[in-house]
């Protein structure tokens, strides 16, 4: 794919741990997360740019359109990139008032764009071809997770240090958990037998209390959550550990935004127009990391500052590749797709062959728009 000329951006189980378990150890831990299903109304204001100028209101005569906007788990820091755009105003400029609302994982949020119940959606692109595979009318459009963050995180004790200590022991997920859907290539590449490894099925605030507790030896999760787990043992004397899938020879795409094949055919400039606000939205928080982490903790005051936005950083060093150097947030390459899709179909026995040129588009991003950082 020929690169796009440079434009800055000019803007800114089974089983489950119940209520009071969690809350205990929660308590104990400092964990900062909201309950799972959140529903957070984002009200857009304007504010000023990176540069210090304000930036103007959205016209009091245009007509606002409700966007629902599907985060991939419950809010943490790393989803400041998202929520920025409503108080930093990009959402409103183009006419959208944005609500967002939390996945349990990459397969749920996929099934729920097919079915239209939210108009774009944050999920692994791995899951997405399984579940165009599966029927799902859905295309990842725009990439945010650039580097692999697929992990599995532990305490030292359990001793999981290669990935082939993962047999044997129980790993706590949600029930579409990227680093789940991706287990078997993950085996197949570094020779274990991925039937060998139990899951205990619980929803995203739960799978560290239960490591914690002894219901699990480890969680799969994003290496973006590695702030939280390092403060959790910091406070109960136990060390911890991760293991990332990328460090193993699987650097695939993660996470994008996902969107119904019927949207984009109906709707291509409304897709469009999102997708670039979006795009100016995450390049003004990477630049000012610390402004975008306070309009997250506005809408999830439950969650710790400080580990927030070590979250956050881990998202912007994930996000900040050569290529999006080059090209922009959100464009995808064409080798780094072909990588992705030929593991998944090297390791699933999927419903039906889905062609390289179905399940992607790099028709809706915009072009150039680059951080100055």
């Amino acid at each position: 794919m020929a690169d796009a000329p440079e434009r800055h951006s000019t803007a800114p189980e089974t089983q489950r741990l119940s209520r009071r378990e969690f809350l205990h150890l929660a308590q104990g831990v400092g964990l900062g997360v909201a309950s799972a299903g959140l529903l957070a109304a984002c009200a857009p204001a304007a504010a000023p740019a990176p540069g210090g100028q304000a930036q103007p209101a959205a016209p009091a005569q245009r007509r606002m359109r409700d966007i629902t906007f599907l985060l991939d788990v419950t809010p943490y820091g790393k989803h400041a990139l998202y929520y920025a755009g409503a108080d930093h105003g990009e959402f409103a400029r183009a006419g959208f008032n944005v609500k967002f609302a939390s996945g349990q994982g990459s397969g749920d949020v996929v099934r729920k764009i097919g079915a239209k119940a939210a108009d774009f959606g944050l999920a692994d692109t791995s899951a997405v071809i399984v579940a165009r595979a599966e029927g799902a009318m859905i295309k990842q459009t725009f990439m945010t997770h650039y580097k692999n963050l697929m992990s599995v995180f532990s305490l030292k004790k359990h001793g999981i240090n290669q990935p082939k200590d993962l047999e044997g022991k129980t790993i706590a997920t949600t029930a579409g958990d990227a680093s789940l859907v991706m287990l078997p290539a993950f085996a197949r590449i570094n020779n274990f037998d991925h039937t060998k490894v139990s899951t205990l099925v619980t929803d995203f605030p739960s799978k560290l209390p239960a490591v914690l507790a002894g219901r699990a030896h480890g969680s799969f999760d994003f290496y973006t959550s590695w702030p939280t787990w390092v403060r959790a043992g910091q406070r109960q004397n136990e060390e911890v550990s991760a293991m990332r899938y990328a460090d193993w020879g699987l650097d695939i795409y993660n996470n994008g935004i996902v969107v119904h094949d019927d949207l984009l055919r109906s709707e291509p400039n409304m897709v469009k127009e999102f997708l670039h606000a979006l795009a100016e939205a995450i390049a003004w928080a990477v630049e000012n990391p610390d402004a975008a982490n306070a309009i997250t903790l506005k809408y999830n005051p439950a969650l710790d500052r400080d580990t927030a936005r070590d979250e956050l950083q881990v998202h912007i060093d994930h996000l900040m590749v050569d290529e999006v150097r080059r090209n922009g947030i959100g464009l995808m390459s064409e080798d780094k797709m072909r990588r992705t899709h030929q593991l998944v179909l090297e390791n699933y026995d999927l419903k039906r062959p889905v062609e390289f040129e179905e399940f992607w588009t790099n028709e809706f991003a915009p072009r150039g728009i680059i951080p100055k950082v």
